[in-house]
């Protein structure tokens, strides 16, 4: 997508070299005709059980959560997408796909690179996070508890690019998320940097050592 959007103009080689700005804010995805779900049977047989429209260019993580399948998608447009899966109630071997509005969609959260399920120690109400890049102002991390949303964190770095849950000794589970930052220094070679966070209830973040 970078040689591309070079090679198309849509990246503004000037403003890189000063560093006056991310260079993945003027990057827009490759062309798509919309993302799509395939299922397949365990044999030779693929059936595609979902059609995003074209400003979806791809999904990018799926996952289990309070018994549903929900998938995240890749959006430059209008902000990325959730998807979720319930039953078709008109056909037992059918399966049906919609987004779920979520208060973090805005064309700034491009995509969604990361999804985990986290049970909260105290409460025990299990959550499902999902983290975005957002190459304006910083990667968000935002947790849904089966009706409502809420931003626990807001990065500096452009990416939430991983989340991982690990349940120590005592059966707590503790939360890890990598963040990724994009830059380019005056000759054009990526310079890419990593943070590791690390929280013991979901809510606070702080830098952690790997």
């Amino acid at each position: 997508a970078l040689i591309q959007a070079i090679r198309n103009g849509d990246l503004d080689l000037g403003n890189i070299g000063s560093g006056d700005s991310n260079p993945l804010e003027a990057i827009g995805f490759l062309a798509s005709e919309g993302a799509e779900i395939w299922r397949h049977d365990g044999g030779q047989n693929w059936t595609q059980v979902a059609q995003a429209s074209a400003d979806n260019t791809g999904f990018r993580k799926m996952i289990n959560y309070n018994g549903q399948l929900y998938a995240a998608s890749a959006n430059s447009e209008n902000g990325a997408q959730l998807w979720v899966r319930t039953p078709d109630a008109s056909d037992p071997e059918g399966e049906v796909w919609s987004e779920v509005p979520w208060a973090g969609e805005n064309p700034d959260n491009n995509s969604i690179r990361a999804l985990a399920n986290y049970i909260d120690p105290k409460t025990k109400v299990e959550y499902l996070y999902v983290g975005t890049e957002n190459n304006a102002d910083g990667a968000e991390l935002w947790a849904y508890d089966g009706s409502s949303w809420e931003l626990k964190e807001k990065f500096t770095d452009n990416a939430v690019s991983e989340i991982a849950v690990f349940t120590d000794i005592k059966g707590d589970e503790q939360m890890y998320v990598g963040t990724w930052n994009f830059t380019l220094d005056l000759t054009g070679e990526p310079t890419d940097t990593f943070q590791f966070y690390a929280s013991g209830d979901g809510n606070n973040f702080d830098l952690a050592t790997p």
